[in-house]
């Protein structure tokens, strides 16, 4: 889990709580064979004044570079409520496509395979993302 702090926010208040944005979380799963390796990505705004500012978008193209870069994942995943419209979207413009709805759980299960062409989209996206690493925090410019 990496806790998300605003930049701007943090250098001001020295506050910790007050500049948290939120958080992103990746958990890795693989069965016996080799390139099976499969990375459930989570995210969440916690904090209404950032939302909509297209922070969630620079948090998960952090966390996707950082997976497929130190853990070679090539295969990532989402579980997203039926009724979270904003995060559906978000994860379909990055590349992700509904495989299955669960309405027991109400929720999706959307997918994103990285072939080279959506590597290659990948490391375009977050390379003018701009952040550092503290104490296992991402700090987004925000």
């Amino acid at each position: 889990m990496f806790i998300v702090l605003s930049r701007l926010d943090y250098e001001q208040s020295q506050d910790q709580l007050f500049s948290m944005i939120g958080d992103v979380n990746m958990v890795i799963s693989q069965d016996e064979t080799p390139d099976s390796a499969v990375a459930e990505v989570m995210l969440m705004i916690g904090d209404a004044r950032f939302r909509g500012k297209g922070l969630g978008r620079q948090m998960l193209l952090v966390l996707m570079r950082y997976a497929e870069e130190e853990f070679f994942i090539r295969k990532f995943e989402a579980h997203i409520s039926l009724e979270n419209h904003s995060s559906i979207a978000l994860f379909t413009s990055l590349g992700f496509t509904t495989v299955s709805t669960d309405e027991t759980f109400g929720e999706h299960l959307l997918q994103l395979q990285l072939d080279e062409p959506a590597l290659q989209a990948l490391v375009t996206q977050s390379d003018n993302v701009s952040y550092s690493m503290d104490r296992a925090s991402f700090h987004p410019v925000a």
